[in-house]
């Protein structure tokens, strides 16, 4: 006679039901918690990608260091007028050419608007 041996398999798992219902709960948080940052990534990578695409456009524009436009005004004394979001300055380059400077006032306004405010005046400039 030939000796056959049995194997006892266990199908399913040794997890209790309540260890099943944690372990799903961590696993959808981590989803969740994931496509957020993933949403979250694209909209900045998206801001960025506008941001250097006005900077292109507008490449003519030159950025100045806040001392440099600070000697150009004459310490901001020859004011120009004022506006939603700040004041406007008369000053004077190194290079004889004037310039009108927009100093911010305050840091609850809206940065959108004031970037609105910037494109209109740069196409007014074309």
């Amino acid at each position: 006679m030939s000796m056959q041996m049995i194997f006892y398999i266990r199908l399913g798992s040794s997890m209790r039901p309540t260890t099943r219902i944690i372990v799903g709960v961590v696993l959808c948080g981590t989803a969740i918690l994931l496509a957020i940052a993933f949403l979250f990534l694209c909209k900045c990578w998206r801001r960025s990608t506008r941001t250097l695409e006005l900077v292109e456009r507008y490449a003519f524009l030159t950025a100045f260091r806040f001392k440099d436009l600070k000697n150009a005004t004459k310490n901001f004394s020859n004011k120009l007028g004022s506006g939603g979001f700040g004041s406007v300055f008369k000053g004077t380059l190194p290079d004889s050419t004037a310039i009108a400077v927009k100093t911010l006032e305050g840091f609850s306004q809206d940065k959108k608007q004031f970037r609105s405010e910037w494109q209109i005046l740069v196409l007014q400039s074309c």
